[in-house]
């Protein structure tokens, strides 16, 4: 079980991350949503009750997960079967969500929608201990889904749906304007949309399963979950993504798009969380959970700007890559941020933020700011990899020293001092107000940072 003190030292972060908003006297009366029935296998290892209500847990891919709806307040009861919980954590903590314990059944109340990982005997990751964990999906109920009689929408009702080829492309040329996975449904496609003259909207509680395998990969075929391509005024939300063996979610260019309230769940090395690549502007990831088995964040080059992540939490399914990943390979813009998250785990190689890869490029001023990391650490050794160079706070390893970078780093809560490291190069680095255990990190020692020739950091506080 987790320690008070831990968890009371996450409780006073989140302040910062309005993570604790108060519930409202505008809240409907409680009630609990059941969805259909989706054509998945049932996990053995949990089952959810919630106000007493069965829910049902799935397998989707390797994943335990049990999504539900609900309003006002609820109280989640969650049982473990394969033997005694020893230990038990709420993830993320800065929740504040705290449980009893009862045999191997776990209580606790919820007041508003979550996205919670429940972490049982100290699992450290999905690869070995994935029947450790539970991922809760509580949403608020739909408002105004549509019918299958709708013609401006793209309808999957509850039932497996397998496009043609196991890819669904929609372009300017379709003349529908929504498509819609219900609750109970599993379509099984990678998502290509190229939508950049009309909006349109993907949503609902189903789930959408990448089929391709990673002959397919190699032959360059859709590998990813959902690919955005020069799309402008697309929104994304609500639904459940999972077993992508390469990028999770993908933004190939364009401008002024919004995935929100995603929960993505990739598990195979490559399968990357969220990328920004090319002239990738102004789109927004929020509010989602992301879990994956190498850089959750990716903000690539040909001069993405004004992109957010904000208000999300991001979890490592395993060993491979790191939690932010400027990929560089070309120029990185102004204005990216990534604000308000959490990370569970990072999981050992080689950094929450690492940048090496690609041409020299310049860097303009990437910010993280308000970020809470529960652990660097998590399932070791990376069995292809020495045992040496991991879990660093900074990894900045890019060549191309005639190029000036900049990144500042904001209100970072971090459990332990781990090793940081910048390679010689034009790099300001500003750490402004960066926390080590709940203690300001004021100096290079305090962050145990090597750097080389012209590197400058900057610390506030």
């Amino acid at each position: 079980m987790m320690g008070v003190n831990a968890i009371a030292w996450f409780l006073l972060l989140a302040p910062l991350a309005a993570l604790h908003a108060a519930v409202t006297s505008s809240l409907p009366p409680a009630g609990v949503v059941v969805y259909p029935e989706a054509p998945l296998p049932r996990a053995a290892e949990f089952s959810v009750k919630v106000n007493g209500t069965d829910i049902a847990v799935y397998n989707a891919g390797t994943f335990r997960c049990a999504p539900f709806a609900f309003s006002g307040s609820i109280t989640v009861a969650v049982t473990y079967h394969p033997g005694a919980i020893r230990s038990f954590q709420i993830n993320p903590l800065a929740k504040g969500i705290t449980a009893t314990q009862n045999g191997n059944t776990l209580t606790f109340k919820l007041t508003q929608p979550e996205k919670l990982e429940i972490q049982i005997n100290g699992a450290t990751s999905q690869v070995v201990d994935g029947n450790k964990l539970l991922y809760l999906f509580a949403d608020a109920p739909e408002v105004n889904s549509p019918t299958s009689g709708d013609k401006s929408v793209i309808y999957f009702g509850p039932g497996t749906h397998n496009p043609p080829g196991g890819v669904l492309t929609i372009d300017d040329a379709d003349s529908h304007s929504a498509l819609y996975v219900a609750p109970g449904a599993v379509v099984n496609a990678a998502l290509v949309i190229k939508r950049n003259k009309t909006p349109f909207r993907i949503f609902g509680r189903g789930f959408i399963q990448n089929p391709s395998t990673m002959a397919q990969k190699k032959e360059k075929k859709a590998s990813f979950a959902i690919a955005l391509r020069s799309c402008k005024n697309v929104v994304v939300e609500d639904l459940v993504f999972f077993n992508s063996i390469s990028h999770g979610i993908k933004f190939f260019g364009g401008a002024n798009n919004v995935v929100r309230n995603v929960k993505a769940l990739h598990l195979v090395v490559n399968s990357d969380g969220v990328s920004f690549h090319g002239a990738a502007s102004n789109n927004v990831l929020e509010n989602s959970l992301i879990i994956g088995n190498d850089n959750l964040i990716v903000i690539g080059g040909g001069g993405p700007s004004g992109n957010i992540v904000r208000g999300c939490t991001f979890i490592k399914s395993s060993y491979a890559g790191n939690w932010a990943f400027p990929q560089g390979d070309g120029a990185i813009g102004s204005g990216n941020v990534v604000d308000d998250c959490d990370v569970i785990r990072c999981n050992g190689e080689v950094a929450l933020i690492r940048m090496f890869y690609g041409k020299a490029t310049t860097m303009d001023n990437l910010v993280f700011q308000n970020i809470r990391v529960q652990s660097p650490a998590g399932y070791q050794p990376n069995p292809q990899k020495p045992a040496d160079g991991f879990n660093r706070i900074l990894s900045l390893e890019s060549d191309g020293v005639q190029y000036a970078r900049t990144m500042t780093l904001k209100n970072i809560y971090l459990p332990s001092a781990q090793t940081s490291f910048i390679a010689p190069g034009q790099w300001t680095i500003v750490f402004d107000h960066v926390y080590i255990a709940g203690k300001a990190a004021m100096s290079d020692a305090d962050l145990k940072l090597t750097k080389g020739a012209s590197v400058v950091t900057k610390y506030i506080y």
